[in-house]
């Protein structure tokens, strides 16, 4: 199984692979698409790109969760999970 991890950004999202097998993740690339550009359309469209192009059928993605230092979840934390909803619904990942 592969992984596609994702650190999202306001300005650039980074973008890492791993696998199941080795236990190692890799840094891919950087999508240096602006969140807010389009309503955040542009970002999603770069994504599911990316999603397509590194993982296949039963592999997996992930989106970085930011924690406040107390453990608990801020406004960013928030912000990502809705972004990664999206990003779910347009890559028909769960």
């Amino acid at each position: 199984m592969r992984f596609l991890a994702i650190d999202l950004g306001d300005k650039r999202t980074g973008l890492a692979a791993g696998d199941a097998i080795t236990c190692l993740v890799s840094p891919v690339g950087v999508v240096e698409v602006a969140r807010e550009r389009d309503g955040g359309e542009a970002l999603l469209a770069a994504l599911a790109e990316a999603v397509e192009a590194h993982l296949g059928q039963g592999d997996v993605l992930v989106v970085g969760l930011p924690m406040n230092m107390d453990g608990t979840e801020g406004p960013r934390a928030k912000m990502v999970r809705a972004f990664g909803a999206r990003l779910a619904a347009r890559t028909g990942r769960t």
